[in-house]
């Protein structure tokens, strides 16, 4: 997983657009790294992440650590921890259901706010998905063996008003799938 800031300016003019990346690579069996997903949100121009990105990168994924996890029920384990998490969802609204799922250290993207921890992102941003909200997995990036995988889904809220698509990197840590980033960008209405 890869971070940082993007800019986009117009040659013939209009106003430059800025905001923060996340992208998810995949070694193939010809040893090269591939985008197997690229995401974002926008946010100011110039605006910093609330807190280092590398720093809390580290924190979730040490350099130094050893493979977690092996096994042969991984796919398992996380497909029921994200059909938990999306049931949580409906039953107790986005806000509380992330935080009963998040690592230490878990970081939200949300538009119009820089990258930062999930608690101070979701208060004025995630209100609208309350209880009675509907989430539904689309897809799940996974490499049996790893301690890290990707799904992706939509939310909808109870009254239908509000859309979004989700990107959940999960992180496994003592045999338990814990979201470690939670990314939310606004999809238009059908």
């Amino acid at each position: 997983v890869t971070s940082g800031p993007w800019r986009y300016a117009n040659a013939d003019g209009g106003e430059p657009v800025a905001g923060h990346y996340l992208s998810v690579w995949r070694l193939d069996a010809d040893a090269e790294w591939r985008v197997v997903l690229d995401h974002g949100i926008d946010d100011a121009a110039g605006a910093a992440a609330i807190v280092g990105l590398q720093d809390a990168f580290t924190r979730l994924w040490p350099a130094d650590a050893a493979p977690r996890c092996k096994g042969r029920s991984e796919a398992a384990d996380l497909a029921k921890a994200e059909q938990r998490l999306n049931e949580q969802v409906s039953r107790q609204g986005l806000p509380a259901a992330l935080q009963d799922a998040s690592a230490p250290g878990v970081l939200a993207y949300r538009d119009d706010h820089p990258p930062g921890p999930l608690l101070a992102a979701q208060v004025a941003t995630d209100a609208e998905f309350g209880r009675g909200t509907l989430a539904r997995s689309v897809g799940t990036l996974f490499e049996p063996g790893t301690d890290l995988a990707v799904t992706h889904g939509v939310l909808q809220s109870a009254d239908g008003a509000h859309r979004s698509l989700y990107v959940r990197v999960w992180s496994r840590e003592r045999r338990r799938w814990q979201v470690a980033i939670d990314l939310r960008t606004p999809l238009p209405q059908p």
